[in-house]
């Protein structure tokens, strides 16, 4: 095949892609809240009119998976729109990481319940207390009252040192002053408690062979994420060996690959019948592509 007819086609193909993750993406229910209503300090949650105020910090909780989403394809749809540009590859490890990884834990049945309410309430506490923003305050109240609601059930999941930074956390932000060097320690620790539950959840999922992540697939993640924080070796021999041809190929190859793994989890998750006609023909339409890229990219 034309390397030139592969690329237009591999573009059409991440096209195809955007428009299913948009299709899966309104498949969720949407709330409409008078604005009457809120002005008022009130709002629905779960057909119940109540204080704003109490439920703010819920809604990116109770729905994780729509904000996930919605941030996965304006990376992807980012990444397309700049694929000439060498310097979105530094995006591959970020999108590996959602679109493999984060998709499994928020998408697929094999995740139990408890296992997405630990990831989600940990990674969410740790985005509440890390934010920098004039709105920082009213991230720190949801931090508490997150934490709160769910202290019982992470105590009986975490061990006793991170229960400690979660609390200390708690502790330095809730302080009129905030204690700069502390706060910086703790945000830290907190991401490290994210990176710890989502590795466990994971790595137990393919030991039960529920999850399958090749050596392949370990060996391009790792190459990437060392991309991404500097490796001088590898962001100069990329840089220099690569021809644009070179680098789109690795992007429509990344975006194929990610895009593919993610639509399929969506598709089981939604459990509707048209959304997964639709997925499945597409799903059939780029199989033959897939071979057909990967001999071209082979030849090359």
């Amino acid at each position: 095949m034309n390397k030139n007819k592969t690329l237009i086609e591999a573009k059409g193909q991440v096209a195809k892609l955007l428009r299913l993750f948009e299709k899966g993406y309104d498949l969720f229910p949407t709330k409409k809240v008078p604005a009457e209503l809120i002005i008022k300090g009130y709002t629905y949650y779960k057909n119940i009119i109540v204080p704003l105020e109490t439920v703010s910090h819920k809604y990116l909780y109770d729905e994780y998976e729509i904000p996930f989403l919605n941030a996965f394809i304006a990376l992807f749809r980012r990444i397309v729109e700049e694929s000439p540009s060498f310097s979105n590859e530094l995006a591959f490890r970020t999108l590996l990481e959602m679109g493999t990884e984060d998709s499994y834990i928020l998408f697929d049945k094999n995740i139990s319940i408890d296992e997405k309410r630990l990831y989600t309430t940990i990674a969410l506490l740790a985005d509440y207390s890390s934010i920098e923003t004039s709105m920082k305050k009213l991230f720190f109240g949801w931090f508490n009252k997150l934490y709160k609601e769910n202290a019982v059930f992470l105590k009986g999941k975490l061990n006793e040192k991170q229960i400690e930074t979660i609390e200390r956390m708690g502790e330095v932000i809730n302080k009129d002053v905030l204690d700069e060097v502390a706060y910086t320690q703790l945000i830290k620790k907190m991401r490290q408690i994210v990176n710890d539950v989502k590795s466990d959840i994971l790595n137990n999922h393919e030991q039960r062979k529920l999850l399958v992540r090749t050596n392949s697939f370990k060996r391009m993640k790792s190459g990437e994420s060392h991309t991404l924080h500097g490796n001088v070796f590898l962001i100069a021999f990329r840089m220099k060996q690569q021809s644009l041809d070179n680098h789109l190929f690795r992007v429509y190859a990344y975006l194929n690959v990610v895009g593919n793994e993610l639509l399929g989890r969506l598709s089981k998750y939604h459990k509707n019948k048209g959304f997964e006609e639709k997925v499945e023909k597409y799903m059939e339409e780029n199989e033959k592509f897939r071979s057909s890229f990967k001999t071209e990219w082979e030849e090359r």
